[in-house]
């Protein structure tokens, strides 16, 4: 079974947040070093594999995942960032987007694993029950 893309993630996020989780744009234009540092401070560094698999990586990490660019990664967590979710509610999000978010592509949860988690069977539950 294939793994869900990660900018999956941003289709939950938009859709309970109201806004996107990375902002990676300056200027109007897509900015890769400040996009990274947002994933830095929401995900935590990357692993060493990931680092190795692209030459491009170490004009933001040394050989260690230590993050080398001149942007400062932004002072944010998952928890500093949701604001309208409340209780088990928004521990069950914030679950499932970490799940989610993850540096290696075959890291990631499968549709069936993000279709089984209890965030989402939780809005099941309420669908089946209200028909």
């Amino acid at each position: 079974m294939s793994m869900a893309n990660v900018t999956n993630h941003g289709q939950i996020w938009n859709l309970l947040e109201d806004g996107n989780l990375f902002r990676p744009f300056e200027d109007g234009l897509l900015d890769d070093e400040l996009h990274f540092a947002q994933m830095v401070s929401l995900m935590g560094p990357p692993p060493k594999q990931f680092v190795e698999r692209s030459d491009r990586c170490r004009r933001y990490w040394d050989s260690e995942g230590n993050w080398i660019a001149a942007t400062q990664i932004p002072n944010q967590t998952l928890e500093t960032r949701e604001m309208r979710l409340t209780g088990d509610d928004r521990d069950l999000l914030l679950a499932l987007v970490r799940k989610i978010l993850r540096w290696l592509p075959e890291e990631r949860p499968s549709a069936e694993d993000l279709y089984q988690d209890k965030f989402v069977l939780q809005f099941m539950e309420e669908v089946e029950s209200s028909a």
